[in-house]
């Protein structure tokens, strides 16, 4: 009965403990050698079910024991354990397995009132495992949540900004050349005249990141997926954007005859908006080049610039809303973190991918795929030839 009474003892020590704190990484210590010290292990481990399927170790203590690494090979527990000898017992949510724990007998072993304690206040764990992991993901959540409102946060200041600072240059210009009797030399007013159209053209595109954003918030993007001779469509969009891009060298790299399953005014939009990108990152006078293979099944779009690059940790980050990196290349450009969100977007949409990569010598490519549509590559194609999906 003494005994008895000492099981049970430790079973409601064991659950105080336990629900000390959410954090699992606090207690675990003083668990286990709680649970050492009253049961008289030679060792102990907790592991816990990772996201690949497997057991991993988050705490132990004492000897070095054997550790099941797939929860499907715990045998069933048994009611006496001799000394030196070692038992797991899973642990487990409902029906799912979420972990193990795992212990060495000491000289006296463990019978079976030890064993159903031990049973008992693996239950106890289990309880505590799962709410420590729900309470970590709710902080992930939160934490994820602040991060997004602070990038609104800076995305308002920069379009306030934007938006102040492109009317102010237009609205400038254009009373300077409004003001009566004004003697002005024709460069000078061709000069300013330029001024107010690049002002305008900067307007647009911040237009069209709110009209952009907006669509992205409301999930109202939508793309008619087709037949579309990329070969074709790419040389048209890159002269489209030679004012955005005339402080570069741009050159292309297109195999002719590549179709792909597409949509026109997407694959216009996410050519501009790499290449509104690269203008924006990349010092004057660098080269941007355009090109378009196929690698088996798929059709291979890149951008590849010559600026800074981009830090390897944040090369999935970029097509978050509102992202930007933090560098001078970045803080000295104009923008709002929209355009390579929608890239993903539609390509996305597209059932392509895209990805950010580095490239030799320094710089950054941008590689879209998209998948080819089986057809003879040396005619013309036609948009009725694929129905719209």
């Amino acid at each position: 009965a003494a005994a008895r009474a000492g099981e049970l003892r430790l079973v409601a020590r064991s659950g105080r403990l336990l629900q000390r704190s959410l954090d699992i990484a606090d207690i675990l210590p003083m668990f286990a050698v709680e649970l050492s010290d009253e049961l008289d292990l030679d060792g102990i481990a907790i592991s816990r079910v990772s996201s690949g399927g497997e057991l991993v170790t988050a705490f132990a203590f004492g000897a070095l024991l054997h550790l099941p690494r797939d929860p499907a090979s715990i045998p069933a527990p048994r009611a006496d354990v001799d000394p030196g000898e070692e038992l797991t017992l899973t642990l487990l949510r409902g029906d799912r397995v979420i972990g193990a724990l795992t212990v060495r007998a000491g000289k006296s072993g463990l019978g079976r009132g030890r064993t159903e304690a031990l049973q008992a206040v693996s239950e106890l764990l289990a309880a505590a495992l799962a709410n420590a992991r729900i309470y970590q993901e709710e902080q992930a959540v939160v934490g994820r949540l602040r991060e997004l409102d602070r990038m609104k946060t800076t995305f308002l200041g920069s379009v306030s900004h934007e938006l102040r600072t492109t009317v102010t240059a237009i609205k400038g210009f254009a009373q300077l050349l409004t003001r009566p009797g004004l003697d002005i030399a024709e460069a000078d007013r061709t000069d300013y005249l330029q001024r107010i159209d690049r002002n305008a053209n900067s307007l647009a595109v911040l237009v069209d990141d709110l009209l952009d954003f907006a669509s992205l918030e409301r999930q109202s993007l939508a793309v008619t997926p087709q037949a579309v001779n990329l070969s074709h469509l790419l040389p048209d969009v890159v002269k489209q954007t030679s004012s955005i891009m005339a402080n570069h060298s741009v050159s292309t790299a297109i195999e002719p005859g590549i179709v792909a399953v597409a949509d026109t005014s997407a694959v216009e939009r996410i050519v501009f908006n790499l290449l509104t990108n690269a203008a924006k990152y990349t010092p004057p006078g660098t080269e941007v080049v355009v090109a378009l293979s196929r690698r088996g099944p798929k059709a291979v779009l890149t951008v590849t610039d010559r600026g800074p690059g981009i830090p390897a940790s944040e090369q999935t980050q970029i097509f978050d809303r509102f992202y930007r990196v933090d560098n001078v290349a970045t803080r000295a450009a104009r923008g709002v973190g929209i355009g390579l969100a929608l890239v993903r977007e539609l390509v996305g949409l597209l059932n392509g991918t895209v990805v950010c990569e580095d490239t030799p010598g320094g710089g950054t490519r941008f590689v879209v795929e998209l998948t080819l549509v089986d057809t003879d590559p040396t005619a013309p194609p036609s948009r009725t030839q694929l129905q719209p999906t």
